[in-house]
């Protein structure tokens, strides 16, 4: 059995998603979101996802963690440098929960879960479930 977590990195809204299953089958899944509000400052929005990935990764302990690499549009670079804040923070958590992990091309993490892009909130407290 393998479980690995995928994370979608965002300032308003950071995807995460888990997949538990055997080298055939998808046995199970869960995913959700880590909100922040616009008005927080900004370390403290990078605070709270660094935080709160860092608790949720220690609960679940995954084999392997995926994240979505960043992109930036041309004509909006200061989305770029936002989202390479939060992949830091998010590459830290990672790092401090001593866990492997990969970053992967955004078409390439799209087109692998397309269902699991509807976000809902992770309840932190209640275990992994199988669907």
């Amino acid at each position: 059995m393998i479980k690995v977590v995928g994370i979608d990195p965002g300032l308003a809204g950071t995807g995460v998603g888990v997949i538990q299953g055997n080298r055939k089958d998808i046995l199970g899944y869960s995913f959700g979101s880590i909100a922040t509000k616009a008005k927080d400052p900004i370390h403290f929005r990078l605070h709270e996802i660094y935080s709160k990935i860092l608790e949720f990764l220690c609960e679940q302990k995954p084999d392997y963690v995926i994240i979505e690499d960043i992109y930036s549009l041309e004509k909006y670079p200061e989305s770029g440098i936002m989202l390479g804040k939060v992949s830091g923070v998010i590459l830290l958590a990672v790092h401090t929960a001593g866990l492997n992990m990969e970053e992967i091309p955004v078409r390439e993490a799209k087109k692998s879960f397309p269902e699991m892009e509807m976000p809902i909130n992770i309840r932190w407290n209640e275990p992994f479930e199988t669907s």
